[in-house]
């Protein structure tokens, strides 16, 4: 099941490269939040978040709870644009596609572009002092006791998280869709879990590696349709849409989640995890 080309691993290289791409996904939001930067950049923080919870599993190296809580507070700080500006690609695309009204252009949109305009003045203000030094200096900390690492015991946190996503799918269900953002954020863990022992875990495969990535988009198609529903249900209870307009586009936006969900739990390839363990 291992690679027999090392019994041990340095992951200092690693730590490095990690600490550019960073810095660099940072700067790019801090030049313009599209919605392009502001994803990889909440990819990269997830990517340090999976390698926090994999070095946290060897228990080697300080406490990663202030890297964590770092971590989780900058994820946090763009998740509304980012959900915003998902809704937005999703109308865009549901009018490319002719399944909204056309009323929709003038009376919906607009107001989502204002709440994405609104969003980013609120953190032009935030990131303005928001440098990679904190993040960047604990992983500094962590280089001085990550070498020399048993491949066995890298393996074995890679087999506990393969677990627990196999948990989160199995509870997954058509009738509950908060079960599979559950199971999608399990499977984004594993997946960048696996991506970080790529060169040292032999079963950890491309093919694989592009199999889990299908699943997490056929996930994230799910909860963004979920999270797209959940706003234009808060849109009218306040009045912010109109009623008749929002209607339709929420019963259109429900059926399709519906198949979506239906269709991933009869898919037995979608259903199957990983096979790194």
């Amino acid at each position: 099941m291992l690679s027999q080309k090392k019994t041990e691993v340095d992951l200092v290289p690693l730590l490095q490269r990690a600490g550019r791409r960073y810095r660099r996904r940072l700067k790019a939001v801090r030049n313009r939040f599209s919605p392009e930067a502001v994803h990889d950049l909440r990819v990269e923080t997830r990517r340090l978040l999976a390698l926090c919870e994999l070095l946290k599993g060897l228990r080697v190296g300080p406490p990663l709870g202030k890297l964590r809580k770092c971590l989780k507070k900058r994820l946090e700080m763009f998740s509304r644009l980012r959900d915003v500006q998902v809704r937005i690609g999703m109308f865009r695309g549901g009018m490319a596609e002719s399944g909204f009204p056309v009323a929709a252009v003038t009376l919906i949109l607009p107001q989502l572009l204002e709440e994405e305009r609104g969003c980013i003045r609120k953190l032009s203000r935030k990131t303005g002092s928001l440098r990679p030094g904190p993040v960047v200096s604990r992983l500094r900390d962590l280089e001085l006791v990550v070498s020399g690492i048993p491949i066995a015991k890298l393996f074995g946190v890679l087999e506990e998280t393969e677990a627990r996503a196999v948990r989160k799918f199995a509870a997954i269900c058509p009738e509950e869709p908060g079960r599979f953002h559950e199971a999608r954020v399990a499977l984004k863990r594993l997946r960048y879990q696996a991506e970080i022992l790529d060169p040292w875990v032999s079963t950890v495969t491309e093919k694989r590696l592009q199999k889990i990535r299908a699943q997490q988009d056929a996930l994230g198609e799910i909860q963004d349709l979920d999270t797209w529903i959940h706003a234009l249900r808060r849109g009218l209870e306040k009045g912010r849409y109109p009623h008749h307009v929002t209607s339709a586009i929420l019963e259109q936006s429900v059926n399709r989640l519906g198949a979506l969900c239906a269709k991933f739990c009869r898919d037995r390839r979608m259903r199957v995890i990983g096979g790194f363990a």
